[in-house]
């Protein structure tokens, strides 16, 4: 369940703890010798005393334990720390450590929630962002701890998913967006099939495919998110956000038909995909690239040139360095033996990768 992609971001995390054995006393006082004799367990300097002078205790090393089999499930002694978890958290150790994931998800996003920071097309300040990230983090951790426990746990993916969320809407750097937005997409999918009656994991689901400008696929989440909520005995107290979902679905007619449209085109249906998109190419949705670049594909495809050029330079209207619409410009004049228009944008294309260069060396 747990994918490696996210591993060199928890690692962080437990170079913040020194791994020493405890001593043979301390491990006789809370009942575990036979599991952790020999054992390197995590400790910060923090945890040796506290501010009311109170020195290590039991919950203080299981809850670091936890955030490092959370981290890493292959560490070296993560079966040990499993077991331990187990022999002072007993059944409830699954609770225990998922109430511990949420009380610092909760610390982390006092402010602004990521729903209004989406919504609004920004990210999250709320606390201090390292504070923040740090927190959110180690939540992540106690989640994945309780998914290691127990790999169905419904409070345990739910709050791991909703971690990784709020971790990518903080973020500005491509790489850790994507990582992180796969991990949640994951985990809310996997809710969708170990617990099909969750109505929120469709809800979150949803804004994660309209982001990615999937709004087919949001479109039919949202639905299942208002058929599970309608069974539902909390309904009455969810007013606000069945209303706001269905305001969300009936704003996704225009972008599915386009979807469509660009689905018709990507799978040979050139026509039917020219027919859909021309329809849209004067509306509000004209700025669009995309959709103009798609029109051009049609058409260069069944053969019209000059329809292809005139969409292909509409494209670059609304994005004017697309190597990618260049690329179809230059293939058309091509074909049409116009070397001039040909050369040109050759020239253009390698213009912008030569920028694109320099602005990746400074």
């Amino acid at each position: 369940m747990l994918k490696e992609r996210l591993k060199p971001y928890f690692e962080e995390l437990v170079k913040s703890y020194v791994f020493n054995e405890l001593s043979v006393d301390f491990l006789n006082k809370i009942g575990a010798s036979d599991i952790l004799l020999g054992v390197p367990m995590p400790i910060k300097e923090s945890m040796l005393t506290n501010s009311k002078g109170v020195s290590l205790t039991v919950l203080d090393i299981a809850r670091a334990a936890a955030v490092v089999l959370g981290c890493d499930p292959d560490f070296p002694y993560a079966e040990t720390y499993k077991l331990f978890l187990q022999r002072i958290f007993k059944e409830k150790t699954e609770e225990v450590l998922v109430s511990e994931g949420y009380e610092r998800f909760s610390s982390a996003s006092a402010g602004v929630s990521a729903e209004t920071a989406e919504s609004a097309g920004c990210t999250v300040d709320g606390k201090g962002s390292e504070q923040r990230k740090n927190e959110l983090l180690e939540a992540a951790c106690f989640f994945r701890a309780a998914i290691i426990i127990n790999e169905v746990s419904l409070n345990g993916l739910y709050g791991y998913a909703l971690c990784c969320r709020e971790l990518y809407l903080d973020a500005d750097e491509e790489t850790y967006i994507g990582k992180f937005k796969a991990e949640s997409i994951e985990t809310l999918e996997t809710l969708t099939i170990k617990h099909p009656d969750f109505a929120f994991a469709y809800y979150y689901l949803g804004y994660a495919y309209l982001n990615m400008g999937l709004y087919t696929k949001a479109y039919l989440v949202w639905k299942d998110f208002l058929q599970k909520i309608d069974g539902s005995s909390s309904k009455d107290e969810l007013n606000d956000e069945i209303n706001e979902i269905k305001g969300r679905m009936a704003s996704l007619a225009a972008p599915m038909e386009i979807e469509a449209g660009v689905a018709a085109v990507t799978s040979g249906r050139y026509h039917e995909g020219i027919e859909i998109l021309s329809e849209y190419a004067q509306s509000e949705f004209s700025a669009w690239w995309p959709m103009h670049y798609y029109i051009g594909v049609a058409y260069e495809s069944i053969g019209k040139a000059e329809e292809a050029i005139a969409a292909f330079k509409k494209a670059l209207e609304f994005s004017p360095s697309n190597i990618e619409v260049m690329d179809e410009l230059v293939a058309v004049y091509c074909a049409l033996g116009d070397k001039e228009n040909e050369l040109k944008y050759a020239r253009k294309i390698e213009v912008v990768r030569k920028n694109y260069k320099q602005e990746g060396s400074l």
